[in-house]
């Protein structure tokens, strides 16, 4: 049962990302530093919520990917944390709430 809802989660958070990413272009026009920030927050979100799809194939097998995994699931959990002291969005809560579900399941898995 944990492994399906962290698969859901898992979804979501890279899901997240890409709206992210794509939500660029309609915030800012044209390239520019607050533009580059933006976007490479959701690249990172992406890129945290792909780790996850290869701790749930391999974390068994290999307790570095284990680490590695809740390290970036912890650090985006706690830069979600940090956001929401300036930006209290949905978004940044959805991303909080997210992500520590993984950091949480990602030690359990």
């Amino acid at each position: 049962m944990l492994k399906t809802v962290y698969k859901i989660i898992t979804g979501l958070l890279i899901a997240l990302g890409v709206v992210h990413v794509l939500y660029t272009a309609r915030e800012y026009e044209g390239l520019s530093l607050d533009a580059l920030w933006f976007v490479s927050a959701g690249v990172a979100v992406i890129l945290v919520g792909l780790i996850n799809v290869i701790l749930l194939r391999c974390a068994g097998e290999d307790p570095v990917v284990r680490w590695i995994g809740f390290g970036s699931n912890f650090t985006i959990t706690m830069l979600f944390a940090v956001a929401l002291l300036v930006l209290r969005e949905p978004q940044v809560f959805i991303g909080l709430f997210l992500s520590g579900f993984e950091a949480a399941a990602s030690l359990l898995l």
